[in-house]
């Protein structure tokens, strides 16, 4: 299921960028990750399940949540908690000391 949700939004940006409407994938972490999925020179390239393996880390780089210092580490944004720093959104933080298996 997350699999597929990260392809469907994969293949939005691919279209983009054939279609002319886009210049690349995006600014954001996984756009990045895609760019380097199409990446020229094929030692760079990420294959795609380096993609969808990659999706906590893009959902902890998302600008729409975290705004535009979305790189900068910040931990005055958990001083009011999780769900505000989060937007009350529940899926938006996983800490990578929490040992789940999302495949």
């Amino acid at each position: 299921m997350i699999h597929d949700s990260v392809m469907k939004i994969v293949k939005k940006r691919e279209d983009k960028v054939v279609t002319g409407e886009a210049d690349n994938s995006g600014r954001d972490f996984l756009g990045l990750l895609v760019n380097a999925y199409h990446e020229a020179d094929e030692k760079n390239r990420l294959l795609i399940q380096d993609l969808v393996d990659m999706r906590i880390i893009a959902l902890h780089h998302d600008l729409d949540l975290w705004g535009d210092d979305v790189d900068l580490f910040k931990p005055e944004r958990f001083a009011e908690g999780i769900a505000e720093a989060t937007k009350y959104n529940a899926a938006a933080f996983m800490p990578s000391d929490w040992d789940l298996e999302l495949t």
